[in-house]
This record gives structure tokens, sequence and C-alpha cells, in this order.
């Protein structure tokens, strides 16, 4: 549904998946209302996210899709990254371009509900959003956007976890405010260009 939503031009991805995501999560508590059940710790867990929700089948599955996602984004990059820029030239190139938007749309959700549980169902958007925006302040490429993304999630995840444990919070507010804080400081420098150049002079020493 949210891929038909984009492709139709009807509204944009990150509204789509902010409109989707929040009224399902609205009809999700309204039937446990209408159902007679209560707000219970379990429930809570998975609005904010609660790492003791999280057993060792949990782990398998995040790392069976992680493992998954890797697979097919890397078979299918290049074709992500025509559709991305020109979807029309892309399709009269041959490349499948409805095929390759169901697929992301489809590793997209996986990833999203693998992680409601760790980040929970109300902050698992900023995960998916802010360090992607993050990466386009730094990254000057596609595939370094890819990258960027992934270091500043990790750092986000991995701190957000250890200061949630230090200051007794939940974790998934803690990695989201821990991704908004990267954003802001990324953001800052960046705009003071120290950032930027930074990552030139990093660029001219590699190909010296």
């Amino acid at each position: 549904m949210i891929y038909e939503l984009q492709s139709r031009e009807i509204l944009t991805g990150d509204a789509s998946i902010a409109i989707f995501l929040t009224g399902m999560l609205a009809f999700g508590l309204v039937a446990l209302r209408i159902g007679g059940g209560g707000i219970t710790t379990d429930i809570e867990g998975y609005l904010f996210g609660n790492l003791l929700l999280i057993d060792e089948s949990d782990l398998d599955m995040i790392a069976y899709i992680c493992l998954f996602s890797i697979i097919v984004l890397s078979k299918i990059s290049s074709g992500l990254l025509a559709t991305t820029v020109d979807p029309l030239s892309a399709s009269v190139q041959g490349i499948p371009v409805r095929g390759i938007g169901l697929l992301f749309s489809v590793i997209t959700a996986s990833v999203v509900v693998s992680m409601v549980q760790v980040v929970g169902a109300l902050l698992v958007t900023s995960l998916l959003v802010t360090p992607a925006a993050t990466a386009q302040l730094v990254g000057r490429s596609f595939r370094s956007c890819m990258i960027w993304t992934q270091v500043f999630g990790l750092s986000s995840v991995m701190l957000g976890l250890y200061f949630s444990s230090e200051l007794d919070t939940g974790s998934g507010s803690m990695i989201a405010l821990v991704a908004a804080t990267i954003f802001s400081i990324v953001a800052i420098l960046f705009n003071f260009k120290i950032f930027s150049n930074l990552i030139i002079s990093l660029g001219q020493i590699k190909s010296n």
C-alpha cells in the first residue's frame, strides 16, 4: 500500500510511511480496547521499546532479516539507484522499476518489524529516517550515503542502548534521542563546513 501511494504520487515516501504506521498502530490500540484488553506492560514495551521482550528467537529473526536485507540490497543496488534518480528512464532501459520498488518496500517493512521490540512502534520511524537524513548531509554519492546510513544507525543504537542502561531509561526513546543528537551535531558541523572539509581531506589522503 505504501509503495502504491508513492508510485501514484499521491503521497511522498515519508508521509505515507508515517500515516500508515500511526494509522495501523491506532487501529491496534482501538481493537485492544474494544476487545476488553488493557494497556499492559507488554503493550507499553511494544510502543516504547523494551529489551526484556527480546528472546533468542527474536534475535535469530533479526539476524536473518539483516542478512536477507544485505544480500538483496547488494543485488539490486544499481537498479535501486536508477529507479530512485529517474524511474521513467530506468523503465525505458528495461529495469523492473515496480519489482524493485515492491522488493525494497518489503525489506523496509521487515526491518521495521524486527526493530519494533527494541525501539518501539512509536519511535521506529525516527530510526528509519534520521540516520538516512544524517547520511545525506555527508554522503557524496549513493554508495557513500548507504555506508554512512549504516554507520549513523549502528552508532545510534549502540550509544542509545548504553545510555539507556546507564541512566535507566527506555531503550527506544534513548536511541531516538541519540539519533536526533547525532543529526544535530552533523548538521551544525556541516553548516560551518567542518564535516565536509574533513571528508574531502580524508578522500585526498586515501587517493594519495
